[in-house]
């Protein structure tokens, strides 16, 4: 099942710093179109990652 986690952009000096709540997770991209590429990896990876820890993935927050 696919997930839709909300993230935060933040635009810094070389691109936008990535924050995703849900996860509590940090990622950044050179350019916008990067910066989104980057967070769904890490999103991807903290899946996998709870996953292997036999802990459960949570459910994105709603957005309003």
């Amino acid at each position: 099942m696919k997930l839709a986690y909300p993230i935060i952009l933040t635009p810094v000096t070389n691109g936008y710093l990535v924050y995703v709540p849900d996860l509590e997770i940090n990622t950044e991209g050179d350019s916008l179109a990067d910066s989104l590429d980057m967070a769904a990896d890490a999103i991807g990876l903290m899946g996998i990652t709870l996953q292997d820890a036999g802990k459960e993935v949570p459910e994105p927050s709603a957005v309003l």
